[in-house]
């Protein structure tokens, strides 16, 4: 059979490719001026010094576009990029009623929970501080004009105002509020905002005052006696754990407390019966016991602590990880006692231990719920 031809005259074929070539010279001499390649953007900070090696080693010309004028493109053009509530019509259709009326409070409480919902900490926190505003304005009686839209508004604002590191600035707002309607949900909004501020002292009074409203409430017996121990006062934060799992024998934040609390005092076994109770399995029990003992700086215990809860769940992220750092800490022990440098244990846990995980072990819980939010640490919680 014979293969197919192209159709058309070869003198045809000829002046279409010469036509092509002619082309393509062109395009290859007026549109491709430069490849611009950005060697360090991404990379970590040793990779970087590699690639900024290899660069210096380059000629002047392929050296022209320097990598930070690069990046500095690439971020001014992705800044802003990603708005997850651009395309929502309940985004618009809020935007829409306030531009008709912006008094119009529950539109604005609407819109700020969407916002907090997706993690937008500060866009929710000015809504709230507005609806805060209208909804508790004054009136003849002295009270809030609208005091159950105000108490939402007052308790986002909290919310919202802890999650971008705005505590300090929300403290105002709810302390005047909380003057006129003394309710316990924003006496607890206010205290933690007072903890999160380091203000343990009026933190302390706003829970008293909490718990006096509620004292059913195992949440705000919880968070008091977290308050307590930031203060060192041992024995009453215990106390308030105890009465807090005495409302709710199933509270996770009040067993992790109490837990810590224990491991701390040196009854391990204890501890580990309310990590139990607060964790979904053994592993985690076992893991958050470890994460206590690593603080305290008794290395070998928590290592003892991981490998059993590895032994109860293989590929468990959370141990293998405090693992990793545990036997670098063991190791850099060893140098610096091999160094004969001296230092106490407690002083190298101080200085690395603290580097690597949060300060604190213990969880504070949110008034609305009753399990814990706030403070609890990746690797010490399994909280949903």
């Amino acid at each position: 059979m014979t293969p197919p031809r192209l159709q058309g005259s070869p003198s045809g074929v000829r002046v279409l490719t010469v036509v092509f070539l002619a082309a393509l010279t062109l395009c290859s001499g007026g549109c491709v001026r430069r490849i611009i390649s950005s060697r360090g953007f991404g990379l970590l900070h040793s990779q970087r010094q590699r690639a900024t090696a290899t660069t210096a080693k380059r000629s002047p010309l392929q050296s022209s576009v320097p990598d930070d004028l690069v990046r500095q493109i690439f971020l001014r053009q992705t800044r802003d990029a990603y708005e997850p509530l651009a395309e929502s019509k309940t985004v618009s259709m809020l935007e829409t009623r306030l531009r008709l009326d912006s008094k119009d409070v529950p539109a604005r409480l609407q819109l700020a929970s969407i916002y907090e919902r997706f993690s937008l900490a500060e866009q929710a926190a000015e809504q709230y501080k507005v609806a805060l505003d209208d909804a508790a304005g004054p009136s003849e009686s002295g009270l809030p004009k609208n005091p159950l839209q105000a108490q939402s508004a007052a308790e986002g604002l909290a919310r919202s105002a802890r999650s971008a590191g705005q505590s300090t600035a929300a403290i105002p707002a709810l302390a005047d509020f909380v003057r006129r309607w003394p309710v316990a949900g924003v006496w607890n909004e206010l205290g933690m905002l007072y903890d999160d501020a380091g203000d343990t002292l009026h933190a302390e009074e706003a829970f008293r005052r909490a718990v006096a409203r509620e004292p059913t409430s195992e949440s705000l017996h919880n968070n008091l006696g977290y308050n307590l121990l930031l203060q060192q006062k041992t024995g009453e934060a215990e106390a308030e754990f105890r009465r807090a799992l005495e409302i709710n024998g199933k509270s996770a934040a009040a067993h992790n407390n109490i837990g810590t609390l224990l491991a701390r005092r040196g009854e391990a076994d204890a501890a580990f019966q309310h990590f139990r109770m607060a964790a979904s399995d053994v592993a985690t029990a076992h893991n958050n016991l470890a994460v206590v003992l690593l603080e305290m700086g008794a290395y070998e215990r928590s290592r003892n602590e991981l490998v059993k809860a590895l032994s109860a769940r293989y590929y468990f992220a959370a141990p293998m990880q405090n693992f990793k750092l545990v036997q670098e800490l063991l190791r850099q022990r060893a140098e610096l006692m091999n160094a004969g440098t001296g230092l106490p244990l407690r002083t190298i846990s101080a200085s690395l231990a603290r580097a690597a995980t949060p300060p604190t072990s213990f969880t504070q819980s949110d008034a609305r719920l009753p399990t814990a939010s706030g403070v609890a640490k990746p690797e010490f919680s399994e909280e949903p």
